[in-house]
């Protein structure tokens, strides 16, 4: 992929910085009221075992 051409007013001999990757050490998402969203105020859930 070619470099994109410089802005008006940017000088061409000016370092660029360019990223090419990104690392991610987690992306989990954590609710601790997960189980609790569906269910109306004080009832429980049916389990059958």
């Amino acid at each position: 992929m070619p470099a994109p051409a410089p802005e008006s007013g940017q000088d061409e001999n000016a370092p660029r910085l360019q990223i090419l990757a990104q690392y991610v050490r987690d992306l989990s998402f954590e609710n601790p009221g997960a189980p609790n969203f569906r269910l109306p105020e004080g009832e429980q859930p049916e389990m059958k075992i």
